[in-house]
């Protein structure tokens, strides 16, 4: 059973509304944003939530400076976020730092090609079930892109705001129609709309993702 209705989202009571996400990306790279990995990001199980696939697991990564830990990965499809290009699939990786500061790293995968990380997650889902699965989604980081970095909210009841938000728009990972058509078939579509930016600044910066095989 779905814990909230995508097609009612005025229903959606947000606590302040002021800082809400998702955005629509606009912007044109200055500066860098560079990601240093401190540990693979593996997952233990998959969880069937109602509207997603949640992938609670380990992993770690270094952004200015500081450090955060992966604590779950969860899959939107169509995308959250607009306006970066087209892009089919958002891949939305929830890390906290030591201090309890919540970053949400979203991948933005374009059409193309079947991923064999996102065919992995399909294959051993289980409709209702959590089921053990131990998977490495190390491979989705890609190694350049743009990212749009603001300060948002959780895109889901309770809509909580304070989270950090760095969007990657990326080509070099894509999933296939059919992987995005699963998507559909099992949850709907599972996008919030947009909301207003209400004067919040956002970073628009080339990326520099991991080089596969290092770590800090």
């Amino acid at each position: 059973m779905r814990p909230f209705d995508y097609s009612d989202q005025a229903s959606w009571q947000a606590l302040s509304g002021q800082a809400q996400s998702p955005i629509t990306l606009a912007g044109t790279p200055d500066g860098q944003c560079a990601v240093t990995l401190t540990a693979p990001y593996q997952t233990t199980a998959l969880l069937d939530v109602g509207t997603t696939v949640r992938q609670p697991g380990s992993g770690g990564l270094i952004l200015d400076g500081r450090a955060f830990s992966f604590v779950q990965a969860h899959w939107h499809a169509p995308v959250e976020h607009r306006g970066a290009g087209d892009f089919a699939v958002e891949l939305h990786l929830v890390h906290r730092s030591e201090l309890g500061q919540p970053l949400v790293v979203a991948l933005l995968l374009p059409l193309g090609a079947a991923d064999p990380v996102l065919a992995a997650v399909q294959g051993a889902f289980r409709r209702g079930q959590a089921t053990a699965a131990t998977l490495d989604l190390t491979p989705l980081w890609p190694t350049d892109g743009t990212a749009f970095r603001y300060a948002g909210s959780l895109t889901t009841p309770p809509l909580t705001e304070g989270v950090e938000w760095c969007v990657i728009a990326q080509r070099q990972r894509t999933v296939s129609p059919a992987q995005v058509a699963w998507f559909i078939d099992r949850f709907g579509a599972t996008a919030r709309d947009p909301q207003p930016l209400n004067g919040r600044p956002v970073r628009c910066q080339a990326f520099r993702g991991p080089e596969a095989g290092g770590w800090a």
